[in-house]
């Protein structure tokens, strides 16, 4: 999995690209052979990595021939290869990046496409051991694509690619920018959310929305962004819900947000899937017409609410790409997905994440990761969350055992603070965030972009702010503890898109969905999730310097985590045990001051959650 570095410079404020930055500002690769592999393609190339290394998108490559590896992993020794003057299709696997461009460079090749191995979105690539002497590019699409090209190849079609940093060189020449198109509230919807009696909340609209560039010479006129929404029901066919068309007389900026008014409310009667399809189209004949259509889509689901993609084959999020603070100032963070409930009385079950550590690859045996769900109302109106406005709602806690390994993905259980149930209310958002330790990268669906979404919504009438993935350099206690913000990601006024840094916005959505009940909580005593505590007792409470935790459990745990956490979220003391099934662990608290505190006991994470005072 890519890892990338929050820098506050860049990513949490909205920096200025300048025209010396256009060069590589929108990168394109077009793929020229048959009607199932013609068009624009999503990729990442090796220039744009973390450290850059190959040849960077700093010229026009026009209709060069794609062959195939003659191994299709390009990590064996061959001679006399049919590269010369060539792009060349080359598998992810067995040996690195570098290894493989390298391979094909020396064999004449003027350029490589790697395909992903994988399900999903292409991630960034490393140079390896030998990627410095890569002078040539390489990108990287995503497996489906690849596999597409592939077979194409194999049935003797003619393949070719144009490349390009920023534009082809045309008079006239519109387009979309991948990822840079306006999106649904959230990429997987509980069916349960969108029933026809939820208010039609302005946040669950499907927009007619996209960042459009004008990659041509002349200056476009009458330009139409087209939208036709599509249902298609589980195991049924697909019908046409909605069309839209948003219109602009000219624009002679190089990049400008084209959006309707007019949105789509989504109330599907059972599972299935929403496609918006979205074509550009302008008073002049565009000489590049392979970038004018492009696509979306939302599930519909019975219960997982996910920003980012979701993998339902395996159960877990999309996670390509892991972020942290660049700054060391800031070695912990807390953050995730904002979620809007419209429907009230379902519950917030389980929570999902993924972490990749920084040079390791295992988890260090019964360390931890706290996860958190805090709803939101902003009581001032003001777009920021602050820490008065947010209150701690739920907990989940999952505890490393010595095979788990970094950037897979894990699961825990949500409960309130009194170890029930936690019911979700209409009208409230919902901030669902992790807790990340030292060294941590929080994994995110790098292919995932909300900020198109958030800007068409601000400047819609009536204006709408949307946040979608607010952060917070700090653990969650100093949050909730002290007075202060999280760095929202989004809008609270209309903008200029000339003058905002939006590329550097792609990506930054974290892998982290909700998993909600399938149907209303008519009390918290119902659906508990199923326990593997038989008891649990902290006594004496009050207490003064010591107390004790008594726990049974059903079946002995490997790792039982005894955390004692103020009011506020924050991590006042932890001490672990192992090999439980029945224990009473003593604990010092002379330390503690006097007043309310929480006992959280994770058992193999299986959670508990007993109230505590302290009187002294």
């Amino acid at each position: 999995m890519k890892r990338g570095l929050l820098r506050l410079c860049m990513v949490l404020s909205m920096s200025i690209i300048t025209s010396a930055l256009w060069a590589q500002a929108a990168p394109k690769l077009l793929v020229f052979g048959n009607s199932a592999i013609e068009g624009s393609k999503i990729f990442t190339f090796s220039a744009d990595a973390n450290p850059a290394w190959g040849r960077a998108l700093d010229s026009i490559w026009i209709h060069v021939p794609l062959v195939k590896a003659v191994d299709s992993l390009a990590c064996s020794p061959v001679t006399n290869g049919p590269y010369t003057d060539k792009f060349v299709l080359i598998y992810r696997g067995s040996c690195e990046f570098g290894a493989k461009a390298l391979e094909a460079q020396n064999n004449g090749a003027i350029g490589v496409i790697i395909v992903n191995n994988v399900a999903g979105a292409p991630v960034g690539m490393g140079p390896g051991a030998v990627g410095a002497q890569v002078v040539i590019p390489v990108l990287m699409i995503s497996q489906s694509d690849g596999n597409a090209i592939n077979d194409a190849i194999n049935n003797g079609v003619s393949v070719d690619i144009s490349l390009t940093g920023f534009g082809f060189g045309y008079n006239d020449d519109i387009g979309f920018i991948e990822n840079e198109q306006s999106v649904s509230q959230a990429a997987v919807m509980p069916l349960h959310q969108l029933v026809s009696s939820n208010g039609d909340p302005a946040k669950y609209e499907l927009l007619n929305a996209a960042i459009v560039g004008n990659f041509g010479i002349n200056t476009p006129t009458n330009v139409e962004l087209r939208e036709t929404i599509t249902w298609t029901p589980q195991g049924g066919s697909p019908s046409v819900v909605h069309r839209d068309t948003a219109f602009v007389s000219s624009f002679t900026d190089t990049f400008t947000l084209i959006f309707s008014n007019d949105g789509y409310q989504p109330h599907p009667t059972g599972l299935g899937t929403y496609n918006t399809d979205y074509e550009l189209v302008s008073a002049a004949i565009d000489e590049n017409p392979a970038d004018n259509e492009i696509s979306t889509s939302m599930m519909v689901s019975d219960s997982i609410f996910s920003k980012g993609n979701y993998n339902f084959a395996t159960g877990a999020p999309v996670s390509t790409i892991g972020y942290r603070f660049a700054s060391t100032a800031i070695p912990e963070f807390i953050w995730g997905p904002l979620y809007t409930i419209a429907v009230d009385s379902y519950a917030a079950r389980k929570a999902q994440y993924v972490i990749s550590l920084d040079g390791v690859e295992l988890f260090t045996p019964s360390s931890s990761t706290e996860v958190f769900l805090l709803g939101w109302t902003d009581v001032n109106a003001d777009g920021i969350m602050q820490s008065g406005e947010a209150q701690l709602e739920g907990v989940g806690s999952y505890s490393y055992g010595s095979n788990d390994s970094s950037g897979k993905p894990y699961t825990v259980d949500l409960l309130t603070v009194s170890n029930s149930t936690v019911v979700l209310e209409s009208g409230k958002d919902y901030w669902l965030v992790v807790g990340t330790a030292t060294g941590q990268f929080l994994g995110c669906d790098g292919g995932k972009n909300y900020f198109p979404r958030s800007l068409a919504q601000i400047n819609r009438t009536p204006s709408v702010q949307e946040w979608y993935n607010p952060i917070f350099g700090g653990i969650i206690g100093d949050f909730l503890s002290v007075s202060t913000e999280a760095t929202m990601f989004g809008f609270a006024h209309p903008y200029d898109i000339d003058s905002v840094g939006f590329l550097g916005q792609r990506g930054l959505v974290p892998a982290v969905p909700l998993i909600m009940s399938q149907n209303k909580v008519t009390s918290t005593s119902i659906e508990h999730i199923p326990s593997n505590f038989a008891s649990s007792a902290v006594y004496p409470n009050p207490a003064t310097d010591r107390i004790n935790v008594e726990i049974k459990l059903k079946k002995q745990a490997d790792v039982v985590h005894y955390k004692i956490y103020s009011t506020f979220g924050q991590l006042i003391q932890s001490e672990t045990s192992y090999n439980v099934k029945s224990e009473n662990h003593e604990m010092n608290t002379a330390q503690l001051a006097s007043g309310p505190y929480y006992m959280v006991i994770v058992a193999d994470g299986k959670v508990q959650v007993e109230k505590l005072t302290i009187a002294k």
